[in-house]
């Protein structure tokens, strides 16, 4: 580990379950997290919009103050990205996004919230 980039610091990087009850656990476990990295995890027709709530949740629970978010995903139409960036624009700020266009599935996203 590079101890310039994170002194004394703890990286932990596993799935995650979406939920008050398991973010409390993480959070018993480990503490509150500096950085969180969300990949592929907005999708209507797979998780669902009752499952924003749970990330929203979960990301409140685990992250600490100051904490980064990064939410990086593939926008495609009807996957409900932006409302969901909204949604979590309510209990985070946005600071930024990065966009790479991408050649037919849609526009690589990257989105930088901050507590």
């Amino acid at each position: 580990m590079n101890n310039d980039v994170v002194p004394e610091g703890i990286v932990k990087v596993e799935g995650l379950l979406w939920g008050k009850t398991e973010a409390e656990k993480v959070v018993n476990e480990y503490g509150h997290a500096d950085v969180v990295l969300a990949a592929d995890c907005i999708s209507t027709d797979v998780y669902g919009r009752q499952s924003w709530n749970d990330l929203i949740d979960t990301l409140s629970i685990i992250c600490k103050q100051d904490a980064s978010i990064y939410i990086c995903s593939t926008a495609r139409k009807g996957d409900g990205l932006d409302e969901f960036v909204s949604a979590l624009s309510v209990k985070f700020e946005k600071h930024e996004l990065l966009k790479n266009e991408t050649e037919g599935d849609g526009v690589f996203e990257i989105h930088r919230f901050q507590r």
